[in-house]
């Protein structure tokens, strides 16, 4: 079985729904396209509050990353500027996320980021 590193951006074939059942911290979704547009979508169980979704679908060849949304916060300045939070107690501050992949996971249609090709 493949396993990530937290914090890696990937770049699936099929489409991936992203479900959070649990959730003690809100997770953001980043989406980066083809013509260098991105994305950003809340998923958390505060349907009532804020802009939160449950599920999400991130489409086939979209390069995408999870992160707590309060470990990071994103700035548009006519440039995107992300910076970290201080840390947080894992304790107390965690997330519980399934990915299920459309159709069946390949482990050979699967594409994982390299920095040094993000960063420009």
């Amino acid at each position: 079985m493949a396993t990530k590193k937290a914090g890696t951006m990937c770049r699936p074939r099929e489409t991936t729904p992203l479900s959070s059942p649990c959730l003690t911290a809100l997770l953001d979704v980043f989406e980066l396209y083809k013509d260098g547009n991105f994305k950003l979508t809340s998923v958390g169980s505060d349907l009532l509050g804020e802009d939160q979704q449950p599920q999400y679908m991130v489409p086939p060849y979209v390069w995408f990353r999870l992160y707590p949304t309060n470990d990071y916060a994103i700035s548009i300045d006519g440039a995107v500027k992300v910076h970290k939070a201080e840390p947080r107690d894992a304790d107390n501050h965690h997330s519980f996320l399934g990915a299920t992949c459309i159709p069946a996971f390949q482990i050979e249609d699967a594409e994982v980021a390299k920095r040094a090709e993000f960063i420009s």
